[in-house]
């Protein structure tokens, strides 16, 4: 019986979550630069030019004008909120699907590549004209360049 009731116990934790591996690197950068997408979001001048190792929940997207990004939460995640790193490319060697990484859409995963920041928002200038930021100004940067993707599990 005890037998029976442990099976069941690790079918239950075990067998029954399907989650969706990933493990696509092209190549590891061993100088990659730890950091957390609030990290980046903080202090993006730190990290520009720099090759970083992000964990966030990620969200991959190839439809015209889509955006691929990786977010701190989940919940920032479902919610679309601006504050995530958005990638931009990936490197020539990374030679995975766009099925596959779609798949770990809304899971954490680990993410390298090239950090840029970007520009500063605007402040109002001092006339008292406002100045409005359109398109890409939003968020603290891009990483260009991915390089690895893999799945996290903590």
């Amino acid at each position: 019986m005890k037998i029976l009731a442990a099976a069941v116990l690790s079918l239950l934790l075990f067998g029954c979550a399907t989650v969706s591996e990933l493990n696509a690197v092209a190549f590891s950068r061993h100088d990659a630069i730890d950091a957390s997408v609030y990290e980046l979001l903080a202090a993006p001048e730190k990290f520009d030019g720099h090759s970083v190792r992000v964990i966030g929940v990620v969200k991959f997207s190839f439809a015209f004008e889509g955006k691929s990004g990786v977010y701190a939460t989940p919940d920032d995640y479902r919610h679309n909120t601006q504050g995530n790193i958005e990638m931009t490319g990936f490197d020539p060697k990374f030679n995975v699907d766009q099925s596959s990484l779609s798949s770990i859409n809304g899971t954490y995963a680990v993410v390298e590549g090239i950090f840029r920041a970007r520009p500063q928002i605007p402040k109002p200038s001092s006339d008292s004209s406002s100045r409005i930021c359109m398109g890409r100004c939003w968020g603290g940067g891009t990483i260009e360049h991915v390089n690895r993707v893999s799945s996290w599990q903590y």
